[in-house]
Parts: structure tokens; sequence; C-alpha cells
């Protein structure tokens, strides 16, 4: 004997009945003076949003594409160094390589070539910092890995030896800028980690005098 048809009917609560009355609506408003999510432009700035699907769909995404690497951060090699001399480069305090100088390759491009491979060891293995470091001899060039954006806009590489002549000499990063859509996305995130139900309407608008204009809107 043959099955009966099993009907689909599509409503509009999504998963389950919608919620009673309306203390599952809410709202959230951001303010940015970057790009703004691939599913909001200029002229569409609100969105009505019911799942972290759904905003993650609209380009509110947690993968740092958004960021901006600060550039500039190397360390400068000078002087000739002595064979058992160690070398080490350090961020915040964490070391990202260290090379001891041998017998017949003390010369400043021994050094650097050292560092730079011992560091790049470390980017993908070992540790996995996901640093990676360029020889551009006397200079070691360092790219930071991603999801940092920010964090090394300041005074962190160091360089650490025992040298009695060899030196090092950092160049600190500038003009990193942290993911915005992480951060929207970490607040959209734990919106529907705490009301599963819930819906809210995020309007994305550009950083300006704040004049309760857009709380209206």
């Amino acid at each position: 004997m043959a099955l009966p048809d099993i009907v689909f009917k599509i409503g509009e609560g999504g998963l389950g009945r919608p919620l009673p009355g309306k203390d599952h609506l809410s709202a959230m408003l951001f303010y940015t003076a970057g790009s703004l999510p691939s599913g909001f432009t200029v002229d569409d700035r609100i969105k009505k949003i019911s799942s972290l699907q759904e905003a993650e769909n609209l380009g509110i995404v947690d993968d740092h594409s958004d960021e901006t690497k600060g550039t500039g951060g190397l360390v400068t090699i000078a002087v000739t160094w002595i064979a058992g001399e160690v070398a080490t480069i350090t961020i915040e305090g964490a070391t990202l390589g260290t090379f001891t100088v041998q017998t017949g390759a003390t010369d400043i491009t021994d050094v650097v070539a050292g560092l730079v491979a011992d560091i790049n060891a470390g980017t993908s293995t070992g540790i996995k910092h996901g640093w990676v470091a360029v020889d551009a001899s006397p200079d070691i060039e360092l790219t930071q890995p991603d999801k940092l954006g920010i964090v090394n806009n300041a005074a962190n590489i160091a360089f650490v030896t025992n040298s009695v002549a060899g030196t090092g000499t950092p160049t600190q990063f500038t003009s990193g800028l942290g993911s915005y859509f992480a951060i929207l996305h970490y607040h959209l995130e734990e919106y529907f980690r705490l009301q599963p139900k819930g819906i809210t309407w995020v309007g994305i608008f550009a950083q300006g005098t704040y004049d309760a204009v857009e709380v209206q809107t």
C-alpha cells in the first residue's frame, strides 16, 4: 500500500513557532568609517536579521577579511658577528626566531638568513605562529599573520642578543586596522546565542556627529 504524501508548509516563523509578544525584537546601531558588509549599501543601511547565518549571508563575517595589516615591521642587522653569539627576535616578549652564529658564517647576511629561516620554520609548523620573514639583507622584513590588524601598531618588536658588537635595530609596524566586520559578528553571535529565535534590525551608518537621527530611523 502506498504511503501518503508528506506536505511541508512554509510558515513565517522560521524554525518552530514565532515567539509571542515583542520581547524578542531588538535593534543594533553601529557606526563605521570603513567599508560596509556586502549585503549593505550607502542607500540600504538597515537590515532585518533573524539568525547568525542571515547576518553572515549579508557579509557580517568573522574572517577578518576587511582588516588592514600593519606595514613596515622589520629588524636591521649590523656589524660582523662572532661564532657562538645568539640573536633573537621577539614580538611582545614571544620569541619569533633565534639564530646561533656558526664558525665561518659570521657575516650580516648569515645572521639575517639564519633568523629568517628560523622564523619561517614556525610559520606553519612547530608553534605555528603565522609570521612570515623575508630576507632583504641587512633587513629582516616581517609580515603579520591574519587577525592582528591594529595589535602591532606599537613598540613590540624587540631584538635580543649577547653579541659584543653585532646589533639589530627594530622598526615597528604602523597603519594596521582591525576588522570591523568581526566586531559586528561578535555582537550578533552573542545576541542569537542568548535568544535563538530573536529578530534584530541592524543599522550600519557612517561616522559623524551623533544627533540620534539614526535611532529614530
